[in-house]
């Protein structure tokens, strides 16, 4: 991913009457970039965009660690919104680990709104919410 890019697409995003982006996300490069390379494409789209451009990232992980530090960092960064899906692979198998994992990462980025979906085609968390 060349985040040079970022803010280009973003003035593009702009002009075209497109009130926000959803960044890292699970059918694009999120999950297939390491923690420090999401954290820099996350910035990069907070620094590209003015207040009425929302920026909505996500967050989720394989790892309940890098799931808190990404929606923290992320957070801390200005985005407008985080999501997460549980985790891809070994996710959860009970309604209450669900909840304990989504509470946990929100606990890490408690002033912005947490967007949780949930994805059996890549998870295959089987659970009813």
């Amino acid at each position: 991913m060349d985040i040079k890019n970022v803010s280009l697409y973003a003035s593009h995003l702009k002009k075209m009457k497109v009130k926000g982006a959803f960044v890292a996300e699970t059918t694009g490069e999120g999950l297939f970039l390491s923690d420090n390379e999401r954290l820099d494409v996350i910035k990069d789209w907070v620094a590209s965009t003015e207040n009425d451009f929302r920026v909505i990232v996500h967050t989720g992980s394989t790892s309940l660690t890098s799931a808190k530090t990404l929606a923290y960092e992320s957070a801390k960064a200005g985005v407008d919104t985080i999501a997460i899906m549980d985790p891809p692979f070994l996710g959860p198998s009970q309604k209450g680990n669900l909840e304990e994992f989504c509470a946990d990462v929100a606990l890490s980025a408690l002033h912005i709104p947490l967007n949780y979906y949930l994805m059996h085609s890549l998870s295959r968390v089987n659970v009813s919410i």
